[in-house]
Order: C-alpha cells, then sequence, then structure tokens
C-alpha cells in the first residue's frame, strides 16, 4: 500500500486542487497551460521535459499543474501572470522554503535549478510588502 500511495502520481504527477495534497515536499512544479482534452501533444511535450530530469533525480518530487488553476500560487512566489507558452518552474525544499527558477525552461535549466534547491544554493523567495511610507506621525 505504501508502495502504491508514493507512486500513484508517477515520476511527473498531474498536479490539480483536488490532489494537491499528494505532493510532498521537496517539490518542483513547472505551470503552464496544461489541457489534455484541447490541447494534449503541447501537454506532453512539456511534461516529458520535466519527466526527463525527474529520471536522473529522485530525491526530489515533480510534478505540473495548469498555470490558470494556480494562479494565486503562482502569485506565492511573486509571479503574477505566467507569459507565454514555456514553463513557469517554482519549488520548495523540505523545510518548505520557496524558489523560483530564474531561467527560461530547459531541460538543462530545470535540472541545474533542481539540482541547487536540493543542495542549499538557493536564494529563498520570501513574499514581502511595499515598503510603507514614511510613518512619522503620532500613533493614532
Amino acid at each position: 500500500k505504501a508502495f502504491i500511495k508514493e507512486n500513484f502520481h508517477g515520476l511527473v504527477g498531474i498536479r490539480q486542487k483536488d490532489n494537491i495534497r499528494d505532493f510532498t515536499d521537496p517539490l518542483v512544479v513547472a505551470y503552464y497551460d496544461v489541457d489534455y482534452i484541447k490541447n494534449p501533444k503541447g501537454t506532453n511535450y512539456w511534461r516529458n521535459r520535466v519527466l526527463k530530469v525527474a529520471k536522473e533525480l529522485s530525491d526530489v518530487n515533480f510534478a505540473v499543474s495548469d498555470k490558470d488553476d494556480f494562479t494565486h500560487e503562482l502569485n506565492e512566489y511573486g509571479i503574477d501572470y505566467a507569459k507565454g507558452d514555456k514553463p513557469v518552474v517554482a519549488g520548495r525544499d523540505a523545510d518548505g522554503n520557496k524558489f523560483v527558477m530564474s531561467t527560461e525552461f530547459s531541460i538543462e535549466n530545470l535540472s541545474a535549478f533542481t539540482k541547487d534547491l536540493l543542495d542549499g544554493k538557493l536564494e529563498p523567495f520570501v513574499k514581502s510588502e511595499a515598503v510603507p511610507e514614511s510613518n512619522d506621525g503620532p500613533v493614532k
């Protein structure tokens, strides 16, 4: 049962809102237009690129998610909108720290990003508020 639970989604699972809890950290997610009805070839094209990296790096979980279904999550990574056709990649390490791949999507860049994430070489993304205006006045 444990094997089935751990491997239910395969090397690169299709992460949706109803199965989000199945994917544990460390996790690397490629966000793009996932649509198996209107564009199965395009959807699998990018998933297969992620799969090539997932086969090499078994210490991390990989998934693909539809960029339109996860706009709120992308905002948590500081990504307002995923433009273009290429996937946007974000990940979390085992401690839940967030990271964003700043380079354009490619197999090589995804592999380097994932290795650096696992090795602790990346600067975690911290979403912060804008710097407040001067607040020298009296407290109300």
